[in-house]
């Protein structure tokens, strides 16, 4: 597909300039990264970094070859198989293996994978905040379907908790 496209506006300090340019729009198989969220009560304040970081502490005090809920989640993350199968389906470039998430940068990656599939705005009726990510991360990727049911107020605790890593 082939379109023309104007842009009108200021370039290197000059106003008003009008360029037009063809340009060829392609579409790509590669999902796109996840956007930095907004945060409600930390908004401007934290990255994603500081939330991953907060989850890493939250889950296995940042211990990369942690094993937990009886052998089924692994890594710093506590990365169940289903969530890194979810997350590699999702992004081909996270080749490898589910117990690659023993290695922190890896799984790092396929928690980002996993948000950018997850936590959107079409799926949650509004911009993903490091709230709505946590609760998915603990509580699964239809958490925000489970309002007032245990399963979502289990959840709530975990975001407070992670909220408090943050915070600290």
């Amino acid at each position: 597909m082939r379109e023309f496209i104007f842009i009108a506006g200021c370039f290197c300090g000059v106003v008003g300039m009008n360029i037009a340019f063809d340009a060829e729009i392609e579409e790509f198989d590669r999902p796109t990264p996840i956007a930095e969220p907004r945060a409600i009560s930390l908004e401007n304040k934290h990255n994603f970094d500081d939330f991953l970081r907060a989850i890493r502490i939250v889950e296995s005090n940042d211990t990369p070859m942690a094993i937990g809920d009886g052998g089924k989640a692994i890594g710093a993350y506590q990365i169940w198989k289903s969530y890194w199968k979810d997350a590699v389906e999702f992004d081909s470039s996270l080749d490898g293996r589910y117990e690659d998430c023993y290695n922190v940068d890896y799984a790092s990656r396929v928690v980002r994978a996993y948000m950018s599939r997850y936590a959107t705005a079409e799926r949650l009726g509004h911009e993903p905040t490091f709230e709505d990510m946590a609760r998915i991360h603990n509580g699964g990727c239809n958490i925000h379907k489970k309002k007032g049911t245990e399963a979502w107020n289990n959840t709530t605790n975990y975001w407070i908790k992670v909220q408090k890593q943050m915070n600290q």
